[in-house]
């Protein structure tokens, strides 16, 4: 794929002056840059820098079919670019010089989506062991088969990484909304959402409800939380409506915040530790509650070894906000050395 190769391209060029995660960063930014910027992103090469919003802005003033950011989202998800740029090391300055070179080269051949996702892998693929996470994409097609969401409907996904369910689920035509805490994962979100003409200030820069207003509820939800994340001990959680779950594990926090953001005939599935199944005390008086009210439709007990980065067994719980049956469906494929549609 030309794609692959365009990466191995920017991959062989180096800089002393940074590390190689930032590096990756720098070269993802560029690229997603030059693709917005087209022909007018050769105005970056040989240059300061200093006037890089500016060259965005005179592009897309009086072109419709573009995003419009605004200078506080700019420097956002371009904050890599924008905090070397107006660097004094000539070492950096010629090392994004070099990128901007490739990419004006060769970004119109490409796949921004292809480029997007590869990305995506390599950045988590430089993240330390205990910060890697990412959901693989045969989950992801898997989940969306099981939701099976319709042109119009409403979308999101409260912790939505570097924008695995996005990318699968924006082909169905659905309005889009998500909440990341990590930053470059953030920036990855909001870049899926711009290269597809979608608004990137729909994904805000947290989990649950701090920092933005949802004042909406969601037809679909999708999502991988970080498995065990802890809460905050003061955070406020009006969503919790069957228990505030102790503070050392999110696990219920999410699933409640979850049953709370559907509309009344809102569907949901999310990855979950097996330990959401069985653990006692407070989370077994949540897990009552929930399955006495009905929301549960099915577990899916996912196969050993789909997540390369933990040994913890995981599961899928499929959900929704009201449903008349007390029945689950429970499914295991813990054996299995793959998922597909027909195992629904």
């Amino acid at each position: 794929m030309r794609e692959h190769y365009f990466l191995t391209m920017l991959q062989s060029l180096s800089c002393d002056s940074i590390d190689k995660y930032t590096q990756t960063m720098i070269c993802l930014e560029t690229t997603v840059l030059c693709h917005l910027l087209n022909n007018a992103s050769r105005q970056l090469i040989h240059t300061d820098f200093t006037s890089i919003f500016s060259i965005y802005e005179k592009k897309i003033i009086n072109d419709n079919s573009y995003i419009k950011l605004n200078q506080k989202e700019f420097k956002l998800i371009f904050s890599n670019i924008t905090l070397y740029d107006f660097s004094q090391s000539r070492d950096i300055k010629n090392y994004i010089s070099r990128i901007t070179e490739i990419c004006n080269e060769y970004i119109n051949t490409l796949s921004i989506h292809s480029i997007l996702d590869l990305f995506t892998s390599l950045i988590e693929e430089n993240r330390p062991p205990t910060q890697k996470h990412y959901t693989p994409h045969e989950i992801v097609t898997f989940m969306g088969n099981i939701i099976q969401a319709q042109k119009g409907e409403s979308f999101f996904d409260p912790a939505c990484g570097s924008g695995e369910f996005i990318s699968e689920i924006i082909k169905n035509q659905v309005a889009i909304s998500g909440s990341e805490y990590d930053v470059d994962r953030l920036k990855i979100s909001k870049m899926k959402m711009l290269v597809n003409d979608l608004s990137p200030s729909n994904i805000s820069p947290s989990y649950f409800t701090e920092g933005h207003n949802l004042k909406k509820n969601f037809d679909i939800i999708l999502s991988n939380p970080p498995f065990s994340l802890k809460i905050p001990f003061d955070m406020e959680m009006h969503f919790c409506m069957y228990g505030k779950p102790p503070t050392s594990n999110a696990d219920f926090a999410f699933l409640q915040y979850c049953i709370f953001m559907l509309k009344d005939n809102g569907r949901a599935a999310i990855i979950l530790p097996d330990g959401i199944l069985f653990r006692e005390g407070k989370e077994y008086e949540i897990r009552k509650k929930i399955i006495k009210n009905n929301h549960i439709s099915a577990i899916i007990y996912l196969p050993k070894g789909m997540f390369k980065t933990t040994a913890i067994a995981t599961n899928i719980i499929v959900f929704k906000k009201k449903q008349k049956t007390n029945d689950i469906l429970m499914i295991n494929v813990r054996k299995k050395n793959n998922l597909n549609v027909n195992l629904l």
